[in-house]
């Protein structure tokens, strides 16, 4: 039985992985701020990741937890940091994650061949994508080239929210999928 499937961000590309390798199973495809393998990021999100990298290197996980929550949830277009109470959500959030990443063979399966960005047009779902408007600008354009690339796709730019709206504002998230779902 297919089901209503939404991923954020790497599970979003997860997600649209699914949808591509596994139609059958996908009825509504939910892509928030969805990570897109073979797109070319900008340098200065490369930086970050490399920023990200060197403190996994040192084995400082609280400051790779925070240099993700620096780069996805505060963003270069918010003018600051976000709310004290969702910056410390993501980090409490994340920062357990990376134990487990720490533990061999748990984190990466392998890549889905050819990539989902080379056949997002085989998408037969239909597909909303969100992406908050504080979000890294890379979002915003992967997301527009989603949409335009699925037959069966649409983008909600989210105001006032960067890479997690379902953290920052679930109300508005829940309203916007939930009409989405029942349409």
């Amino acid at each position: 039985m297919p089901a209503h499937v939404i991923g954020v961000s790497m599970g979003g590309g997860a997600s649209l992985d699914l949808a591509v390798a596994e139609p059958y199973k996908v009825e509504r495809l939910v892509l928030v701020a969805p990570g897109l393998a073979g797109w070319e990021w900008a340098d200065s999100l490369k930086a970050d990741w490399e920023a990200e990298e060197a403190a996994w290197q040192r084995g400082d996980l609280d400051e790779v937890a925070w240099a993700n929550v620096r780069t996805w949830v505060d963003g270069p277009l918010r003018g600051g940091e976000a709310p004290a109470a969702v910056r410390q959500a993501v980090f409490d959030m994340y920062r357990p994650a990376l134990d487990l990443q720490k533990v061999e063979g748990a984190v990466d399966g392998e890549p889905l061949e050819p990539k989902a960005a080379d056949r997002l047009a085989e998408v037969a779902a239909p597909t909303l994508v969100v992406v908050g408007e504080l979000d890294q600008p890379d979002m915003m354009k992967s997301g527009e080239h989603l949409a335009a690339s699925m037959p069966h796709a649409r983008m909600v730019r989210m105001p006032g929210v960067a890479h997690l709206p379902p953290m920052e504002a679930p109300e508005e998230f829940v309203r916007i999928v939930t009409e989405f779902l029942e349409s």
